[in-house]
């Protein structure tokens, strides 16, 4: 039997847990602020700055591969006490991180017309979409950094001063976006719109980057060094992409069938695009304490079973599903409730807003699949057990939920609402599917035979 954490235990979690739920809460209400400057400026540059937001993040899910194994592999070793690993998995990832943000820049410039194009979108949202991609592509390294800082920070529970870092970072964006989308004439700063939207992004990550590096050479004693051997050969590089490869092309085939179902639900015309990326932008309020809940027991995951300690895992992860439930659902009943006034502060368009209330409810159902989705995933990814999420989502969301979602939107004509009705669904199924994965133990197998392979590097 799984004991309970200890009053010690479970506060320990909680510190942990509040930097990020501040931090998500932070995100969130940014982004919204900056949703709404951009619908108040423009609903078709609110649509195409989503589309483009969603395409970059796709680039970014690559990025990822190598500051996700890489924030594995540090938390297991800062776990199992092995601190001279951590500068040589540092520096792999910084290099990674380099050859893949050049790599993304260029397919970015080669494609963005037919990925663009992909989407089917009106003239004036594509051409928003492609301003806003070609201003933010240059300056993709400091993405991919910001998700190896994020990650370091994180392996070592430095969850508060990544928090305060990304104050800073999106208090930049927010002042930045109102300054260049509106302009302010009396001090001579033009309206920029789309244009200004892009470089507030860019501004709010270089203050990110300053200081993070400033922090992470100052405290955690970590040099900003190339790998001292070839890093093609080197075995941490090998661990990086064993662990980090199979989480990142999960998040990539989700990534992509977002996008595909995001082009069936442009079929549907304007509105229903327009509703999808307002609604999306609100369910984050339904979640976002899930998903520092999750993120907090997937760090303290990957130090427990750095560390061999099995069954205190497993007690945070139940501890975590509870909190997290409890955090999701009554959010997400408050918001099918209040949706019908909420939708008119962003669209006086009836269609829409009838969209949007239809959405509401039926998430209560999605969000209730998430829990279990977010929570044990991130908690099997942090063990090293990755691969089964991948094999979970490509056989759920592509072989049972696309052909369910095109049935329920094309054929039974239910557009946007048959779309979320199909979501809901795959949400519920992977959550149910991982749950069975982590009762079954087969992630301490796996945590077993990767501590091995860092301790043999020592």
């Amino acid at each position: 039997m799984v004991p309970n954490l200890t009053r010690i235990q479970s506060t320990s979690f909680l510190k942990l847990s509040l930097p990020l739920i501040l931090e998500v809460t932070f995100v969130i209400v940014v982004s919204n602020l900056v949703v709404w400057m951009l619908s108040m400026y423009d609903a078709s540059l609110a649509a195409g700055v989503s589309i483009a937001g969603q395409v970059n993040n796709t680039v970014f899910l690559f990025f990822s591969i190598i500051s996700m194994g890489a924030g594995i592999l540090m938390a297991q070793s800062v776990g199992a006490k092995s601190p001279n690993r951590r500068q040589d998995i540092f520096s792999t990832s910084l290099f990674f991180a380099l050859v893949f943000a050049l790599i993304g820049t260029v397919i970015f410039f080669l494609f963005y017309k037919p990925i663009f194009s992909f989407y089917q979108l009106e003239t004036s949202v594509q051409t928003f979409a492609e301003q806003y991609g070609l201003i933010l592509a240059p300056f993709f390294i400091l993405n991919a950094l910001f998700l190896v800082f994020n990650q370091t920070l994180y392996a070592h529970g430095k969850t508060l001063e990544a928090f305060i870092a990304l104050v800073f970072c999106d208090s930049s964006i927010l002042i930045f976006s109102y300054l260049l989308i509106f302009g302010v004439p009396w001090v001579g700063i033009p309206s920029l719109g789309v244009t200004g939207a892009a470089i507030a992004i860019v501004i709010g990550r270089l203050i990110y980057f300053t200081g993070l590096a400033i922090f992470i050479h100052r405290k955690l004693q970590l040099k900003f060094t190339l790998p001292s051997v070839n890093p093609f050969k080197a075995k941490t590089t090998k661990l990086i992409f064993k662990v980090g490869a199979p989480a990142v092309f999960e998040n990539i085939s989700y990534t992509f069938f977002m996008i595909l179902i995001t082009r069936i639900v442009a079929g549907y015309g304007t509105e229903a695009l327009v509703a999808k990326a307002y609604f999306d932008s609100l369910a984050m309020f339904t979640y976002f304490i899930m998903a520092a809940l999750a993120n907090a027991s997937a760090i303290k995951v990957g130090q427990l079973v750095g560390g061999g300690e099995f069954l205190e895992a497993e007690s945070t992860i139940k501890y975590s599903l509870r909190m997290s439930f409890i955090a999701t659902l009554i959010p997400s009943l408050i918001l099918a409730v209040s949706m019908g006034f909420i939708a008119t502060l962003f669209s006086q368009d009836p269609v829409v807003i009838g969209l949007m209330v239809a959405l509401a409810v039926i998430d209560i159902s999605l969000e209730f699949g998430r829990v279990l989705n977010v929570v044990v995933n991130r908690a099997i990814k942090a063990s090293g057990d990755a691969r089964f999420p991948l094999i979970s989502i490509i056989i759920v969301e592509w072989l049972m939920i696309l052909p369910l979602a095109i049935f329920l939107g094309n054929q039974l004509q239910l557009g946007l609402i048959g779309i979320w009705i199909a979501l809901a669904i795959d949400e519920v199924i992977r959550g149910i599917n991982l749950w069975f994965r982590w009762r079954s133990k087969r992630w301490q197998h796996k945590s077993t035979k990767l501590n091995q392979h860092i301790h043999a590097q020592e």
